[in-house]
């Protein structure tokens, strides 16, 4: 690890990654300071707070005085704000996050990086937890936060299981941030269509995955972790040195799962000789686990350590998240799963733990809109749903474009047209009034939400959920009951 400066500036401070790796840094005494835009981001910014760490709201050059030895700058973030523009001006040196983590970190060694469109999060902290139980104090980066109440970075360590998203770097820098990570072994989730903004085609998607995977060496390991579902994954294998396993592919040639069923608390299955239980629910969380499981063999981990280190493993806030349960009612929220195939694996998974209930999904929809090869695909995925309320997200972000409610209006009637219960109510504010009326017993809502509106969106659940609950014990009442 490189001599870290006394005292650095992050702007875009409550980012996932950069919250994490700033409270960590401080940790390691180097005195942090950073900055935000106003009302965003409360958890994190009270996350922080109690690590002692106070988020300047808004962007100012009185943050920068005195000058810090270096800015750390989100790619949130480029010309036109102000922290950025005096960074500039005055010469102050500064680099981006994944740049900061390689130079002062990731150089010399060895490097496990989870990668690719959706699973990367709860991927990693299982990493984590099987190279903890197995005594090796991996240094890590998990873009979330852990339900075990671990932080989701640790630095400072020779070995690291790292969350490396392929999103661009900086303003003037298009490179894949993952790139920048030095990796020995590359689990690949899965590869979909996925952010426009950063992927105009899929030429350009497949560069990104390519240009991480060609960094690894000869003794390095690529784990290929969905191959069913996952898009030119025969050019991706081209791009490889090393070995390669694979997880569930169409010819039957990779790792299969066995055994998978769901059970009271969460799921089981066999991989190899090693059972597995999770509390967390779903197929792709198995298939996480066994990619999770091959990259610690690669360190020389036994299965049954990982099997073992995964027992009842509870999964990382904002995936599936239950905001209230009763006999009447259950309400989940997830703000990641906004993707075609992810909303069907959700709700393959809820369809698993409540086969004879309405499924109800209130489906905020970010970026699918941008994906013109999605669109098929997202009508099918919102046709297994009972009930379907679509409303809209209004972005604050210039990398982001909101759906227009044309667009959301249209594919609430194009829904209607295949049969589908749907129906566009504006924006997520709206639910407060039109999900009390709509609940009936019994039904299990699930909440589809950008990360920006979780907040929302659990104020949201606890109002409904109140409004059931005084509805049935009326009614119950009422009944003699």
């Amino acid at each position: 690890m490189m001599l870290l400066p006394d005292h650095i500036h992050f702007i875009g401070a409550c980012g996932r990654a950069m919250s994490g790796v700033m409270a960590a840094v401080a940790d390691l005494g180097v005195r942090v300071t950073g900055s935000d835009n106003e009302n965003t981001y409360g958890s994190t910014r009270r996350w922080l707070a109690k690590k002692g760490i106070i988020i300047s709201s808004g962007f100012s050059s009185t943050n920068l005085n005195p000058a810090p030895a270096l800015v750390v700058i989100s790619r949130q973030h480029g010309r036109g704000n102000k922290e950025v523009e005096y960074v500039l001006e005055k010469r102050i040196p500064y680099l981006s996050l994944p740049e900061f983590l390689c130079f002062y970190f990731l150089n010399g060694s060895r490097n496990i990086l989870v990668t690719g469109s959706k699973g990367k999060t709860t991927t990693t902290a299982m990493l984590v937890k099987i190279l903890e139980s197995a005594g090796l104090s991996p240094g890590y980066m998990i873009g979330g936060m852990p339900r075990s109440g671990i932080d989701p970075v640790k630095l400072g360590q020779s070995v690291y299981v790292l969350e490396a998203d392929d999103y661009s770097t900086l303003w003037w820098n298009d490179n894949p941030k993952a790139v920048y990570f030095r990796p020995e072994v590359v689990v690949l989730s899965n590869s979909f269509n996925d952010h426009p903004e950063h992927h105009t085609n899929t030429d350009i998607r497949l560069r990104h995955f390519t240009a991480l995977i060609e960094q690894l060496p000869q003794n390095g390991l690529l784990v290929l972790a969905d191959c069913k579902n996952s898009i030119r994954l025969d050019e991706l294998t081209q791009a490889a040195r090393c070995q390669i396993r694979t997880i569930d592919t169409e010819d039957e040639s990779g790792n299969f799962i066995h055994g998978y069923k769901n059970v009271e608390d969460g799921v089981v299955f066999k991989w190899r000789d090693a059972d597995f239980f999770l509390e967390v629910n779903g197929y792709m969380n198995a298939r996480n686990a066994v990619s999770a499981a091959i990259a610690a063999q690669h360190l020389g981990i036994d299965l049954d350590i990982s099997a073992s280190a995964l027992f009842r493993f509870a999964g990382v806030s904002g995936r599936m998240d239950r905001a209230f349960s009763t006999k009447e009612l259950d309400v989940y929220i997830d703000c990641f799963s906004y993707l075609p195939e992810s909303l069907a694996e959700n709700m393959a998974a809820l369809r698993e733990m409540y086969p004879q209930r309405r499924q109800v999904l209130i489906y905020q929809l970010v970026i699918v809109d941008g994906i013109p090869e999605a669109q098929r695909p997202l009508q099918i995925s919102l046709a297994g749903w009972d009930k379907v309320l679509i409303v809209s997200y209004q972005s604050s972000s210039p990398l982001l474009a909101a759906a227009g409610d044309d667009y959301l209006a249209n594919l609430a009637a194009t829904l209607l047209e295949i049969g589908v219960d749907a129906a566009f109510i504006g924006p997520l504010e709206n639910s407060f009034t039109v999900l009390p009326d709509l609940v009936k017993a019994g039904d299990v809502l699930f909440f589809s939400v950008h990360p920006r509106s979780v907040d929302l969106a659990w104020r949201i659940a606890d109002h409904t959920s109140t409004h059931e609950n005084t509805y049935h014990q009326q009614y119950s009442c009422k009944s003699g009951r």
